[in-house]
């Protein structure tokens, strides 16, 4: 090899070590790797807990939604039960009523009998 060759050899070997150790501010280390892996793996698990979390409160919340259901079906069955008594009363009150106004007319009647058998009183 010449001397030129040799110089130019040298030039290349510094361009390419001026690349490399550009190249080496890109390139990461173990620690930044594992720095990096954890970093991930905990938003992963808080990203998993977070969803099971809301699956949790989910189901919680179904539970909570069937017990509101069951105590609606309860009030809807008592309150089915309340009507069909007021209807049952209303009924009987029809006819109390009924009664009252034939003895409200029998005692017209009697009444007026009465009138008819009491003697008026005199004037003087």
């Amino acid at each position: 090899m010449t001397p030129s060759e040799m110089e130019q050899e040298i030039k290349n070997l510094n361009v390419w070590v001026e690349e490399v150790r550009q190249n080496l501010q890109l390139v990461a280390t173990k620690q930044d790797v594992h720095a990096a892996t954890d970093r991930l793996r905990n938003e992963l698990l808080s990203e998993l807990a977070t969803k099971e979390f809301v699956l949790n409160l989910i189901k919680a919340t179904r539970g909570e939604i069937r017990q509101v259901d069951d105590k609606v079906r309860q009030v809807d069955h008592k309150v089915r039960q309340v009507d069909d008594k007021v209807t049952s009363m209303a009924a009987d009150v029809q006819k109390v009523a009924e009664q009252v106004a034939m003895l409200s007319t029998q005692l017209t009647g009697v009444s007026r009998q009465v009138a008819a058998l009491t003697p008026r009183a005199r004037k003087k």
